[in-house]
């Protein structure tokens, strides 16, 4: 799984912003859900198995979707305008949410994705 690069994101960002965003909040949907649920095979390289499912969800999946929605869209509004911006929230239920958008964006390497892959 390779970051998505910053150039690259600027770069859809200012042809059609609302699709980037789109984008953005499916991939990073689709990421945490992986987290939550999946111990391995996130990308489904082979059929999906019972073994790749988590005995038990790490994460509340009820916050997420909302979480990547203000990730993406603040994304876009600092990729457009340059300000500078802080988001916080907490790590415990939001956990998958933070992983998949700081990997998506880019500060997150794919090594460090999977280290917080837990089971």
């Amino acid at each position: 799984m390779a970051a998505c690069s910053s150039a690259w994101l600027n770069g859809i960002l200012a042809v059609n912003r609302l699709a980037a965003i789109d984008s953005f909040w499916r991939a990073a949907n689709y990421v945490s859900a992986a987290l939550l649920y999946l111990r391995s095979n996130p990308m489904l390289r082979r059929p999906l198995a019972f073994e790749d499912v988590k005995p038990r969800a790490v994460g509340h999946w009820g916050c997420v979707p909302a979480l990547n929605f203000i990730w993406a869209n603040l994304l876009a509004a600092i990729r457009a305008t340059g300000v500078d911006v802080r988001f916080f929230f907490g790590s415990g239920h939001a956990g998958p949410a933070w992983l998949s958008c700081s990997y998506l964006e880019g500060s997150l390497d794919a090594r460090s994705l999977l280290q917080n892959w837990r089971e």
